[in-house]
């Protein structure tokens, strides 16, 4: 498996998800997180197991707040 594909495994569950092929060949789920309405305080916790669960798009904005919560 190269270093793109290794990036996005996923759990069992996100395997199930569709995906989409970009333009290099690697496969990206069609799923992501907004965390246009998270508290600050949830945002970081939330965004951590998305991460683990093999999410790899996060909505997000200077004008929701809580930026420092997405890093």
């Amino acid at each position: 498996m190269d270093a793109a594909n290794r990036l996005w495994t996923g759990t069992d569950d996100m395997k199930h998800c569709p995906t989409v092929e970009l333009a290099i060949g690697v496969q990206r789920p069609l799923l992501g997180l907004s965390t246009w309405t998270m508290d600050n305080h949830k945002t970081a916790s939330a965004v951590e197991t998305s991460l683990a669960d093999g999410y790899g798009l996060f909505d997000t904005a200077e004008s929701y707040g809580n930026e420092a919560d997405v890093v």
